[in-house]
């Protein structure tokens, strides 16, 4: 079986889940049998690679002709290879018309901008781009029953047209045991992306008035590059500039600040799945979420839920954990939390992703 990923998330994204997901298929496939397509990499991911993979070059072109580019490269492999499958990376249709007898997989990682535009800017072209892949392909993997459930609402796809496919952590994460110096003593851990969607700007308020009644405590912000200067501006009004701190770290260093944080607060308004609540369960560290649905059906009874429109509960649940009459309670939550991780693996992504493969692939003969 000879199966092809496409450059467009290894352009487009430096960090990000989506792009460490196709990162590992690639990484666990069979070399033999995978081509990639990628002109110019800008990923942290992908260029942690080995060099066994046709067409990685590096440049520094402008960023419109590397796109071509790599465009330019996949039309060729499929042109010159066998290619069974093609699974692209993001939802630029632009090779629908290069097809011959190849089919198509996409993964749908959520649903955030067709439920929730207002947090997005010009999306239009995006969605109907992603429309017509979803529609086009052969076979879909969503990445958890809530973004499959959303599919059929949105889109009224034929549920046997998609198969769940969970995210999964590889066994590594966290097994280098290393203690951070220069943190802060007690704090409160966040990761990732600070966007609207992610609801930082209300966590903040929340944070902001459990930092004021504790000031031995912290708010480390890991990833999402520097505060902005209204970030900053925004902080410095709370009144809680000398709490808050932002790191960006990788992987390893990432485990060792979940390992040490009080708790991992994770507020987003919607997530396709949440591969942090994985991360902060290994490392034992007190989650608290969002109740929203692809988070229940991740963390399921052990994780502390709010409801990510209330500041007030959001607060609460963060002294609820920092409660020391609450220990018993939490270590149950967090002996359950590890029980979950360790369900969740990277093998079981790669194996029944390669069983969709195959079951197209039979519907092929």
């Amino acid at each position: 079986m000879k199966v092809l990923y496409d450059y467009q998330i290894f352009r487009t994204q430096r960090y990000g889940g989506i792009s460490r997901y196709f990162t590992n298929l690639i990484q666990w496939s069979d070399k033999e049998n995978v081509v990639v397509p990628v002109f110019h990499s800008k990923n942290y991911y992908f260029n942690k690679l080995n060099d066994n993979f046709d067409h990685k070059y590096e440049s520094m072109l402008v960023e419109k002709v590397n796109n071509w580019i790599s465009k330019y490269l996949t039309r060729r492999t499929l042109r010159k290879h066998q290619i069974d499958i093609f699974h692209p990376t993001n939802y630029d249709s632009y090779f629908l018309r290069y097809l011959k007898n190849e089919k198509v997989i996409i993964t749908v990682h959520d649903l955030g901008r067709e439920l929730f535009p207002q947090y997005y800017g010009n999306i239009a072209i995006f969605l109907e781009e992603k429309k017509k892949l979803i529609l086009a392909a052969d076979h879909i993997i969503a990445v958890s029953n809530n973004t499959k459930e959303d599919l059929i609402r949105y889109y009224d796809i034929n549920p046997d047209k998609i198969t769940v496919v969970y995210h999964g952590l590889p066994l590594r994460f966290g097994k280098v045991n290393i203690t951070l110096r220069g943190l802060p003593e007690r704090y409160i851990l966040f990761v990732g992306q600070r966007t609207d969607n992610k609801n930082f700007k209300l966590f903040l308020e929340a944070m902001s008035k459990v930092l004021v009644e504790d000031e031995t405590l912290n708010l480390l912000c890991v990833g999402g590059g520097e505060f902005t200067e209204n970030e900053r501006k925004e902080i410095a009004g709370l009144g809680i500039s000398k709490q808050v701190g932002q790191r960006n770290l990788n992987d390893e260093v990432l485990a060792a600040c979940y390992r040490q944080a009080l708790a991992f607060v994770y507020p987003s308004i919607y997530e396709g799945f949440g591969i942090p609540i994985l991360e902060a369960f290994t490392m034992k560290c007190p989650t608290i979420l969002s109740d929203i649905g692809s988070f229940r059906e991740v963390a399921q009874d052990a994780g502390i839920y709010f409801n990510p429109n209330d500041v007030s509960m959001i607060k609460a649940q963060i002294k609820w954990v920092l409660d020391p009459d609450n220990k018993s309670k939490i270590e149950e939550k967090i002996k359950l939390g590890t029980k979950i991780a360790h369900s969740f693996t990277l093998d079981n992504t790669y194996e029944k992703t390669y069983e969709v493969y195959e079951e197209v692939l039979k519907e092929k003969l």
